[in-house]
């Protein structure tokens, strides 16, 4: 407590706030600065109360305490009354993190203030309405703070019902990833709790509750358009167990729940993240690849790679002048002086173009080079840039069998989804199953145009005559080796599923509805008719167990 005492008389100036945990009187006995010490007052809010930080930002008398400018905060690692971390959310919605010094078991965070008042959290208003089921809870609504500088971070408020007394304990993920590219940009998790700090066992049948979320984002996040996804798990034993969602009709919709898309406005200019979170991977030496360019991180996976994956690059640029001159460099996969593989795309795919950077800025981009059929052994990584030649590293290609006879199957159907994905067969479940049995089923897919965009997840769900879930099986195909975006136009996939017992005390007539989800976002890619599913034609018979 001296050590932050000391530090933040020699830094903090009048008009500048300090915001201590509530009941702790050591630092003030310590502090003889010129600054406003304050509590939040958590301790004294209530349900309905304003937001925790407008309520410090306000002297006795009603004026401000801090001009727009300077908040200093004290966290204890032995935590405060804030159990939802309420301050930290209202401290990135009024401006954004700067940096934070630890002295032993108290840390000093300083944030700077860009908008002096934001309203309070009203779930009864926020839209659009989400009415998600995530196990015991439901998930009414989200607010997402509008257009955080990319090398900040996104604050999230979320508003849960209990639909009935929850038996565990719920942890939530906050998710922010780049649509295009689908790189995961942040992520966040925590337990979920009440403003007094109960987890959801706790929480009784029709309570509501807000929990604030901060989802970092890393220096060189490009502002672009990125999507927010959430989930809820259990840990027991050390394992994690996702919970499923259902919408509000009872359909499973995945374990990972789009809330909004979120627009990332330009970058502050940190060097360094004030949330601890790793610099992009940097080079020895920085190579100068043009005038007022240079590369100064990379990262790709040396492999070995099959015919028809994606080798995927993330380079990390920085500029070194302003205005900067419109480069296109071209990243190439070459073996032998032939070049295999190429993607000469404009800068982060167009949406941040070159000639908006500002000078020493870092941006973090991803490209994706796919190897072609037939290919095997080294294979040079290269970066081609106004006539110069960049040698970055080698890849390794092993040969793999790509299937592009037709196979044989049990049941031929024709259901072509969106992206260039088609189910062409199946081998069929019995006609009459019990209901502790196993159930397996394969799927027959093939690539019509070997261009598609994601990686998705393909989902059998068996479903009973009044279409709630009886068993499932969610998974990439052939047990996650062949990744739709890594197939080859023509080929043909063979994906087997063993679904797993949701309700085993039904029985009666069933059908299996299949399709494809992508798991970042939880959409589905749709069917020509506008249908997100295939029901094979089959109908089932579950007995009950013997």
């Amino acid at each position: 407590i001296r050590g932050a005492a000391r530090y933040l008389e020699s830094i903090a100036v009048a008009g500048d706030l300090i915001i201590i945990p509530d009941t702790d009187w050591s630092f003030p006995f310590e502090y003889n600065g010129q600054a406003t010490v304050m509590m939040p007052g958590f301790d004294r809010q209530t349900s309905s109360g304003g937001s925790a930080l407008d309520s410090a930002l306000a002297c006795l008398d009603g004026t401000p305490c801090a001009h727009p400018g300077r908040v200093f905060v004290l966290d204890y690692a032995d935590g405060t009354r804030d159990w939802q971390s309420e301050l930290p959310f209202e401290l990135a919605g009024h401006g954004f993190r700067l940096s934070e010094k630890s002295f032993e078991d108290v840390r000093v965070r300083e944030y700077r203030i860009t908008t002096p008042s934001v309203p309070a959290v009203d779930c009864g208003s926020l839209s659009p309405r989400l009415d998600i089921r995530l196990g015991s809870l439901q998930l009414e609504s989200a607010w997402v703070v509008p257009q955080p500088a990319s090398d900040t971070a996104v604050a999230v408020a979320l508003c849960w019902r209990a639909i009935e007394q929850p038996a565990a304990d719920y942890s939530s993920s906050l998710i922010l990833h780049d649509p295009v590219t689908g790189e995961r940009i942040g992520q966040a998790d925590k337990i979920l709790v009440n403003r007094y700090g109960s987890p959801t066992r706790f929480w009784s049948p029709d309570d509501r509750v807000v929990t604030y979320h901060v989802v970092p984002l890393p220096v060189g996040t490009p502002p672009i358009e990125a999507q927010l996804s959430t989930g809820l798990y259990l840990v027991e034993n050390g394992s994690m167990t996702p919970v499923e969602g259902v919408d509000n009709l009872g359909r499973p919709i995945g374990e990972i729940v789009p809330l909004s898309d979120v627009v990332l406005g330009a970058p502050i200019g940190l060097s360094d993240s004030p949330y601890g979170l790793d610099r992009p991977p940097g080079l020895a030496t920085p190579i100068e690849v043009a005038e007022g360019l240079r590369l100064v991180g990379m990262r790709f996976n040396p492999g070995p790679y099959r015919p028809g994956e994606n080798v995927r690059v993330g380079l990390v640029w920085q500029a070194t002048t302003d205005p900067m001159p419109d480069h296109r460099p071209a990243l190439v996969l070459e073996q032998d002086g032939s070049i295999l593989a190429e993607n000469a795309d404009q800068m982060v795919n167009g949406r941040y173009p070159i000639t908006q950077w500002s000078e020493q800025s870092l941006v973090l981009e991803y490209r994706d080079m796919r190897v072609p059929a037939g290919v095997e052994g080294v294979v040079q990584l290269v970066l081609l840039a106004d006539g110069n030649r960049f040698d970055l590293g080698e890849v390794t290609v092993e040969g793999a069998d790509v299937l592009f006879d037709r196979p044989a199957m049990a049941t031929s159907v024709e259901a072509q989804f969106g992206d260039g994905i088609a189910l062409i067969g199946a081998d069929m479940i019995n006609d009459t199953i019990h209901s502790s049995g196993p159930i397996d089923l394969t799927l027959y897919w093939q690539s019509l145009s070997g261009e598609i965009s994601n990686s998705y997840t393909v989902f059998t769900h068996l479903l009973a005559e009044d279409g709630h879930l009886i068993a499932q099986h969610d998974g990439l195909p052939a047990n996650g080796q062949r990744p739709t975006d890594e197939w080859l136009a023509g080929e043909f996939v063979i994906d087997p599923h063993s679904l797993i017992w949701r309700d085993p005390s039904y029985t009666g007539l069933a059908r299996v509805a299949v399709g494809l989800y992508d798991s970042a976002t939880g959409e589905r890619l749709q069917l020509a008719g506008g249908s997100d599913s295939f029901y094979l034609p089959q109908t089932i018979t579950i007995t009950k167990a013997e």
